[in-house]
């Protein structure tokens, strides 16, 4: 079970830096090295791996919508990472 000081590392990661996880991996780092990298967690590695076809599309998505007038953006993406940091931290405080 990961330490109180642990569960405030989890970082969540920009769109931008999803691709570069999946550019890394696909010259051929290791999850562990790029969990190192990017000091996130193997799970998160693993799920930007399993989800990459999703994020190359949301990328491209992304870069042809900047010509549009408006940017289909995750409204609240900040304030879901904040809010999962405080559940994993009174998660590990208050063990069910």
């Amino acid at each position: 079970m990961p330490s109180e000081a642990d569960a405030g590392q989890t970082e969540c990661l920009s769109l931008k830096e999803k691709l570069e996880v999946i550019r890394k991996s696909n010259e051929g780092n290791s999850t562990r090295k790029l969990v190192q990298m990017f000091d996130c967690r193997k799970t998160q590695v693993l799920k930007i791996l399993k989800q990459k076809p999703k994020i190359l599309e949301s990328w491209n998505s992304l870069m042809k919508g900047l010509n549009h007038k408006r940017l289909n953006v995750e409204k609240y993406g900040e304030i879901d990472c904040l809010l999962w940091k405080w559940y994993t931290i009174t998660r590990v405080k208050y063990p069910c």
